[in-house]
């Protein structure tokens, strides 16, 4: 059973072996009735295949044709993690056949990552809140009188803030009056400084009920029936924000690289090659971003040295691509660094608010 599971492993990586043409037979196209000899229809392009086998054999071919599981995705992939730039410059001299597709490596690590994040982040709902640490210079009735208010002013004293490790999806500010605004929810959520964060979020729910069954606005009640479907499904939310934030970063792609070309518009060059070096990057990115979360769901503690030399080597790999892709001297490039990483932050950080907002119906 093991040599046979061994044997189907390596044939689903081996490469695959290309029959000179000459030695193949003639075959009439399916599709358009031309004859020729090879794999593909000069006249038409269809592919000899035959659909009518086994579902295995099929899976495998799909498999196969959408991840490029031979010599060349694990050779595309050593290039992309340790020659930045590399296979973006390789694209561009015409050397295409021998790597994988860019865009096909950045969808394969897309779906790796999203997965495992949304495995973590469902972790955390059962993860317990006691260890949370509070700041020793908030005096200790704060903890436990604490509000939600829907209508926040501005003039709010920061120091009433409540630390932002606790966790929270809503805004939560230290009651200061007896008196409670009319379009405050003025909700008791001193019970998230311990306990298990799903068990917190169920009490929340039975909170957001309570106002419900005591309100007639139906703008109000609409708006807590939400609140309590969050709460007590919070796994609803977790997939919103997943779905959309990898959206996001497919409307980041092209934003970043728009961005590329306007720090290097004298050069005159095509936006896709830009739209190129923003794929390889973010492939980059995400593989990181899948170390950093497999770490996270293996082990609880001792990683934080291993994940910052990750999180640092973002930047560094980022240097090092601009330098071999676009030729320019150490000084320039890290100063288009510096401004090009902080347009993306601010773009990320703005699409991450909004699939935020986006994901728990604030809008």
């Amino acid at each position: 059973m093991k040599r046979e599971s061994k044997y189907n492993l390596k044939k689903l990586f081996r490469q695959r072996i290309n029959i000179p043409i000459e030695e193949l037979e003639p075959i009439k196209c399916e599709n358009c009735g031309y004859e020729f000899k090879g794999h593909f229809c000069p006249n038409c392009g269809q592919e000899v295949a035959e659909f009518n086998r086994p579902f295995g054999f099929v899976l495998y071919d799909f498999v196969g044709n959408f991840f490029a599981f031979d010599t060349r995705f694990f050779q595309s992939f050593k290039y992309l993690l340790f020659r930045p730039g590399f296979l973006t410059t390789e694209f561009f001299q015409g050397k295409r056949v021998r790597h994988s597709p860019p865009f096909r490596i950045f969808v394969f690590l897309s779906f790796i990552l999203f997965i495992l994040l949304q495995s973590l982040t469902e972790r955390g709902l059962d993860a317990s809140t006691d260890s949370i640490s509070t700041d020793s210079s908030e005096p200790a009735e704060t903890s436990s009188n604490l509000v939600f208010r829907s209508n926040i002013s501005t003039q709010t004293d920061s120091t009433n803030i409540l630390n932002p490790d606790s966790l929270a999806m809503f805004p939560i500010v230290a009651q200061d009056s007896i008196q409670t605004d009319d379009d405050g929810l003025n909700l008791d959520l001193g019970m998230f400084g311990s306990g298990n964060v799903r068990d917190n979020l169920a009490e929340l729910a039975n909170q957001f009920q309570d106002k419900l069954e005591r309100t007639t606005d139906p703008e109000k009640r609409k708006k807590y029936s939400s609140y309590i479907a969050m709460c007590r499904a919070p796994e609803m939310v977790i997939s919103n924000i997943m779905k959309y934030m990898s959206w996001a970063f497919f409307i980041l792609l092209p934003l970043f690289a728009l961005v590329l070309k306007l720090f290097y518009i004298r050069r005159n060059q095509l936006y896709i090659k830009h739209l190129l070096f923003s794929i390889h990057l973010h492939s980059f990115l995400f593989f990181v971003l899948i170390l950093v979360t497999t770490l996270k769901l293996l082990f609880d503690e001792g990683t934080g040295t291993i994940i910052s030399v990750l999180v640092f080597s973002v930047p560094v790999y980022f240097i090092l691509a601009l330098h071999k892709f676009y030729g320019q001297s150490w000084g320039k490039v890290v100063l288009k660094f510096l401004g090009v990483s902080f347009i993306y932050n601010v773009m990320l950080w703005t699409a991450v608010i909004v699939v935020f907002i986006k994901s728990i119906g604030l809008t």
